[in-house]
């Protein structure tokens, strides 16, 4: 599920793999988007609200967008599914591919600029943009330097990760596991992580 930026509407995506754009006020839903062929695995919405994207499962491994006002699909990027994240400019979009890595896809051209490490967990993108966060759900956790697509470290943790959230400072990075909730913070530069 995501809301949309204004909160006037929010989206959800099923089993079978239709995305349901619903209306906050009335609660009716005013447009269905059947494109994935098998389930609907996540859905993110563009910072101006006026697209969004859909990723399927196995069945149907592709990131299809659309264009909210039309219901109509605008591209679909083959080879990618399941969990995905749009950057908070809306320029790129980075999702799972068919091998369990995070790759990063440019809006405009709708082409994969970037293959990042494997993930089998959730990942997060930073407020500003800069940092990917992605997990092994066996608690190792990687940040990559998005604009460089550089591995800067890498940490661990107890137990299998179940989410990762940035601070809005984009420095902190809070991960959780069934065994408790970790809180790191970022300083580029030094050797690794603090733990808190």
């Amino acid at each position: 599920m995501a809301i949309a930026p204004d909160s006037t509407w929010l989206v959800t995506i099923g089993d079978e793999g239709a995305a349901r754009i619903w209306d906050r006020a009335s609660g009716s839903c005013t447009a269905v988007l059947a494109g994935h062929a098998g389930r609907g695995y996540d859905v993110a919405i563009s910072p101006d609200g006026t697209w969004l994207a859909t990723g399927g499962e196995s069945d149907d491994p592709a990131v299809r967008i659309w264009h909210v006002a039309t219901s109509t699909v605008t591209a679909t990027l083959p080879g990618s599914g399941g969990k995905l994240a749009i950057s908070p400019d809306g320029t790129w979009i980075a999702a799972i591919n068919d091998h369990w890595r995070v790759a990063i896809w440019d809006v405009a051209t709708r082409t994969n600029t970037a293959t990042l490490t494997a993930s089998w967990g959730p990942f997060a993108i930073s407020p500003d943009g800069v940092w990917i966060a992605a997990s092994k759900h066996f608690g190792e956790v990687h940040i990559w330097h998005r604009p460089s697509h550089r591995l800067v470290t890498s940490m661990r943790i107890d137990g299998t990760v179940s989410d990762c959230v940035w601070a809005p400072d984009s420095r902190r990075l809070a991960i959780a596991s069934n065994r408790g909730i970790y809180l790191f913070e970022l300083r580029p530069g030094s050797p690794t992580p603090t733990t808190g």
